[in-house]
């Protein structure tokens, strides 16, 4: 359906559509967070492959970011890493279990337990020298840090040395 008043308006309107049609579009193809059913095979995917299972739970859990109703299934896809990742590491000290369930981070950490406490970064900055191997990794501001700042997490060869909040 096209609304012609004028030349211009009718080249205004063709283009609103487009802009609707294209926005519409790109809303559908935004992979919301799984609920009931599909949560659970989700998670349960997750939990099957213990290389990657890290990874795979924190990109589940910026899936459940996108959605309205988050908060129930954020807590479940949680309760869900950190008891994957303490089946996988059972060796793990009593404050070291602490900070990875209050997503506090602590010096020495590896990367996973990085991802556990902040996420995926949007953004990793590699530096080699003879000093040995520096990673920056860049996170945005989110649901997870509460405020709107730019974070940076800084990894010597595979272990957090510092970062800033």
């Amino acid at each position: 359906m096209e609304f012609v008043v004028d030349r211009k308006g009718g080249k205004i309107m063709r283009m609103l559509i487009y802009i609707i049609v294209v926005l519409s579009i790109s809303l559908s193809s935004i992979s919301c967070c799984p609920t009931g059913k599909a949560l659970d095979k989700a998670i349960a995917d997750c939990e099957k492959d213990e290389k990657n299972g890290v990874i795979l739970f924190s990109n589940l859990r910026e899936r459940c970011q996108l959605c309205p109703a988050w908060e129930n299934s954020m807590q479940k896809v949680n309760e869900h890493l950190w008891a994957f990742y303490l089946k996988q590491h059972p060796e793990l000290s009593d404050s070291m279990k602490d900070n990875l369930w209050n997503g506090r981070l602590a010096v020495g950490m590896n990367l996973e337990q990085v991802i556990i406490c902040w996420g995926n970064p949007y953004r990793i900055n590699k530096s080699t020298g003879s000093f040995g191997l520096f990673d920056q990794f860049v996170y945005t501001p989110t649901y997870i840090n509460h405020n709107n700042n730019w974070r940076y997490v800084y990894m010597k060869n595979g272990i957090l040395v510092s970062w800033q909040d």
